[in-house]
């Protein structure tokens, strides 16, 4: 599973691939978890859109990586309270610089996530692919 466009869309297809070769009730079975299990694009965009820095982390299963972004963005506003304006709005800024490439990548790494969740759940039932 890698990160690039081409080769998510790849791994979609085979996904795709592997659930069309299934017979009707496991493929049917399968697609009702994955569907269960999958992601949307659009909520990751609007969480992180939403500037609560870093919940868009926790929807997208990177707890670690949310909890860093929203201690980040708490010390910038506790800067702020604590008449550190510049530090603050500096390090509210740079976490804010790092947020924005995720908002213009939402669909690819949800994308991403989603075949991994999709490869999961056809490992879970012994189909490799």
């Amino acid at each position: 599973m890698s990160s690039g466009g081409d080769s998510i869309e790849r791994d979609e297809e085979n996904i795709r691939n592997a659930l069309a070769a299934l017979e009707p009730s496991l493929r049917k079975t399968i697609y009702t978890e994955i569907t269960a299990a999958t992601k949307d694009p659009d909520t990751y965009a609007a969480l992180n859109w939403f500037f609560v820095c870093g919940l868009h982390h926790f929807y997208a299963g990177y707890i670690l990586r949310g909890v860093i972004n929203i201690s980040v963005f708490a010390i910038g506003i506790g800067l702020i309270i604590y008449d550190e304006l510049e530090a603050g709005l500096i390090v509210i800024g740079v976490i804010s610089a790092v947020e924005m490439f995720d908002l213009f990548r939402s669909q690819s790494i949800i994308k991403n996530i989603n075949n991994m969740i999709a490869l999961n759940i056809l490992h879970k039932h012994g189909i490799n692919n």
